[in-house]
């Protein structure tokens, strides 16, 4: 089952962490949680890379601003939008998960200290460094929602 979480900052998102680290962690879909923290750790770093994308006027000036303004006003991001497929999995891997949150975490201290230019957002266009940080808390916020504690049959 996924859930629709609204996290609108890092701090939101780490609190999140906190409760899922109280493991073990099952997902539904295809991706473990360890696909999952490594996906949004590399689409983190790769805003700070300071990308310029080549995008019609309209997409950068009208079309991305307006999505943004729609996703920030809902506080999700819509299923079904397709990612960039270079950092997108086709399969279901395992991994150590300890070391992706680690990882995770420390691009998220790395994102909040970044003073660089940022790279634009491939539908969105540019975003300013706030805009960015409210997109990957919502970009986490929906694939987190495929995370959930893993039930136990231990009674207290």
């Amino acid at each position: 089952m996924h859930q629709k979480f609204k996290l609108k900052n890092f701090n939101d998102v780490r609190a999140l962490l906190n409760q899922l680290e109280q493991g073990p962690v099952e997902t539904t879909g295809l991706w473990s949680y360890f696909q999952i923290l490594t996906h949004c750790a590399t689409a983190m770093e790769n805003s700070m890379l300071g990308r310029r994308r080549e995008m019609s006027w309209w997409k950068r000036h009208v079309r991305g601003p307006l999505f943004f303004r729609k996703i920030s006003r809902d506080g999700f991001l819509p299923s079904g939008i397709k990612g960039n497929p270079q950092i997108a999995f086709d399969e279901r891997i395992e991994g150590d998960e300890k070391a992706a949150l680690t990882k995770l975490l420390k691009t998220m201290e790395d994102f909040e200290k970044f003073e660089g230019n940022l790279s634009d957002h491939i539908l969105l266009g540019n975003l300013t460094k706030k805009q960015w940080i409210l997109f990957h808390s919502m970009h986490l916020a929906n694939h987190l929602g495929h995370a959930q504690l893993k039930a136990t049959n231990e009674k207290p």
